[in-house]
């Protein structure tokens, strides 16, 4: 007596048997694609400026056209802002033109830019934050998007290049 019970093993659960997180999963085993696993940053937002990609639209603030590398997503100032996905936060800065700026490593090569922010309190660079946690607010902080109504600029960047965040937020 005494010994391990070898008849009743402990049961071991592989990770493939959990599902994962929600949104986490790309290609289910029928080969249908699951939910992105990114979400739209502000709740109730609306996209009124689109990725330009090279071409150029145009800026109210600026009275000519430019490229515009990410969407602005309109909201009421102080809106929540929120990650589109787990990530780790690497800067969060005051940019000159496009004022309270947080970026998140989201991994896979892309780097999210969250600007037009309210406050830069809220996360510190080296923070791990999950989709939906609240970064920031919607801010009116971007000088070169002034005249335009409060709301989130966000750009992503996949490995040096913008592209357009619809194409995962949506």
């Amino acid at each position: 007596g005494g010994g391990i019970d070898v008849v009743n093993p402990v049961p071991t659960v592989d990770s493939k048997d959990n599902p994962k997180s929600e949104g986490s999963e790309t290609k289910q085993q029928d080969g249908k694609t699951a939910k992105s696993p990114y979400i739209m940053p502000v709740e109730g937002g609306s996209i009124v400026k689109e990725f330009s990609g090279s071409g150029l639209v145009y800026s109210k603030t600026l009275d000519q056209y430019a490229m515009h590398e990410g969407v602005d997503i309109e909201a009421k100032v102080d809106t929540p802002v929120k990650a589109i996905a787990e990530g780790l936060v690497t800067k969060v800065y005051q940019d000159d033109t496009m004022g309270v700026t947080i970026e998140i490593n989201h991994g896979d090569g892309l780097t999210a830019r969250y600007c037009n922010l309210s406050t830069d309190e809220m996360v510190e660079e080296g923070d791990a934050v999950k989709a939906g946690d609240v970064i920031s607010g919607i801010g009116t902080s971007s000088l070169f998007e002034s005249l335009d109504p409060p709301h989130l600029h966000l750009e992503i960047w996949k490995e040096g290049q913008a592209v357009d965040p619809v194409s995962f937020i949506q």
